[in-house]
Protein backbone atom coordinates (compact mmCIF):
# COMPACT_ATOMS: atom_id res chain seq x y z
CA UNK A 1 0.00 0.00 0.00
CA UNK A 2 1.21 3.46 -0.65
CA UNK A 3 2.18 6.00 1.27
CA UNK A 4 -0.11 8.11 -0.29
CA UNK A 5 -3.10 6.26 0.54
CA UNK A 6 -2.37 5.83 4.19
CA UNK A 7 -2.22 9.55 5.06
CA UNK A 8 -4.83 10.35 3.01
CA UNK A 9 -7.12 7.54 4.83
CA UNK A 10 -5.21 8.82 8.59
CA UNK A 11 -7.21 12.25 7.36
CA UNK A 12 -9.95 10.45 6.40
CA UNK A 13 -10.38 8.74 10.02
CA UNK A 14 -9.32 12.38 11.72
CA UNK A 15 -12.11 14.06 9.89
CA UNK A 16 -14.65 11.57 11.01
CA UNK A 17 -13.72 11.65 14.91
CA UNK A 18 -13.91 15.28 14.55
CA UNK A 19 -17.18 15.07 13.52
CA UNK A 20 -18.17 13.07 15.92
CA UNK A 21 -17.12 14.95 18.96
CA UNK A 22 -18.55 18.25 17.32
CA UNK A 23 -22.06 16.01 17.27
CA UNK A 24 -21.81 15.01 20.49
CA UNK A 25 -21.02 18.78 21.74
CA UNK A 26 -23.46 19.59 19.91
CA UNK A 27 -25.96 17.21 22.20
CA UNK A 28 -24.79 18.59 24.51
CA UNK A 29 -26.08 22.06 24.16
CA UNK A 30 -24.01 23.90 21.73
CA UNK A 31 -25.42 25.78 18.80
CA UNK A 32 -22.81 26.30 16.70
CA UNK A 33 -21.28 22.86 16.46
CA UNK A 34 -23.77 21.50 13.34
CA UNK A 35 -21.35 23.72 10.96
CA UNK A 36 -18.27 21.32 12.93
CA UNK A 37 -20.37 18.37 12.10
CA UNK A 38 -21.39 19.69 8.06
CA UNK A 39 -17.41 20.61 7.94
CA UNK A 40 -15.62 17.70 8.59
CA UNK A 41 -18.23 15.01 7.83
CA UNK A 42 -17.82 16.65 4.38
CA UNK A 43 -14.46 16.55 4.49
CA UNK A 44 -13.80 12.87 5.79
CA UNK A 45 -16.18 12.11 3.05
CA UNK A 46 -13.82 13.53 0.51
CA UNK A 47 -10.53 12.11 2.07
CA UNK A 48 -12.50 8.05 2.58
CA UNK A 49 -13.38 8.49 -1.26
CA UNK A 50 -9.68 9.52 -2.19
CA UNK A 51 -8.28 6.89 -0.10
CA UNK A 52 -10.41 4.27 -1.91
CA UNK A 53 -10.05 6.09 -5.19
CA UNK A 54 -6.02 5.59 -4.42
CA UNK A 55 -5.92 2.01 -3.67
CA UNK A 56 -8.11 1.13 -6.06
CA UNK A 57 -6.17 2.86 -8.80
CA UNK A 58 -2.92 1.19 -7.09
CA UNK A 59 -4.34 -2.40 -7.38
CA UNK A 60 -5.24 -2.12 -10.99
CA UNK A 61 -1.54 -1.27 -12.25
CA UNK A 62 0.57 -4.43 -13.31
Amino acid sequence: MRTEVRVVGALAVASWLIAVVALIDWLSGNPTAPTGIATFAATGSLFTWLAIYLHKSDKEQP
